[in-house]
């Protein structure tokens, strides 16, 4: 039962924050994500499911552990390297952009640390660690549900590049053009 219900509030999740990605990037008028401020409905629809999603995914890794394909121990080795890995890089853009623009809350522009070489580290950093429980999990349900996650991750830049030309204008555009939105070598 408790299986069941996690990865039906995983699901669920997944959609709502699909759905505002998708819509976001749709209808740029009518953005969801990023939202437009703190305690708008739009902040609550894109925080709160993150929050139950990824303590649906943990009850997803614990209760349906090693019932997908790779059952050997070297899993939790590859796995834990990505989740580390994936963790440090969306941690250390937090900390380059701070909590309040991180959330899509404002604040200033900024190009240094990791943001150097991709704009997007955070995602970068969430897809990896996404991918990394799901490979240490091992779980059959807990792959199901990291698709639509990382369909969300690879989308959310999308969403959030109008709003990024809006408020930062031509500093945003070079930047867009010097450096990758996900991962490559910068240029010039």
């Amino acid at each position: 039962m408790t299986l069941w219900l996690a990865l039906a509030v995983v699901l669920a999740c997944e959609a709502v924050l699909l759905g505002a990605v998708v819509a976001s990037i749709l209808r740029p008028d009518l953005r969801m994500w990023p939202p437009p401020g703190k305690g708008t409905w739009q902040f609550h629809l894109t925080f709160w499911p993150v929050i139950a999603g990824v303590g649906g995914a943990m009850v997803l890794a614990w209760r349906d552990w090693n019932t997908f394909l790779w059952k050997a121990d070297e899993r939790i080795l590859a796995g834990g390297a990505l989740i580390a890995v994936g963790l440090g890089l969306a941690d250390w853009g937090v900390r380059t952009l701070g909590r309040i623009a991180s959330s899509g809350l404002g604040g200033e522009f900024r190009v240094a640390g990791p943001y150097r070489f991709t704009r997007n580290p955070q995602y970068v950093g969430d897809i990896l660690a996404t991918i990394g429980l799901a490979v240490v999990a091992n779980s059959t349900l807990l792959w199901m549900a990291t698709v639509p996650a990382l369909a969300g991750l690879v989308l959310a830049p999308y969403a959030e590049e109008p709003w990024l030309r809006e408020r930062f204008g031509a500093s945003y555009d070079a930047y867009r053009a010097r450096v990758p939105r996900f991962l490559g070598i910068p240029r010039g």
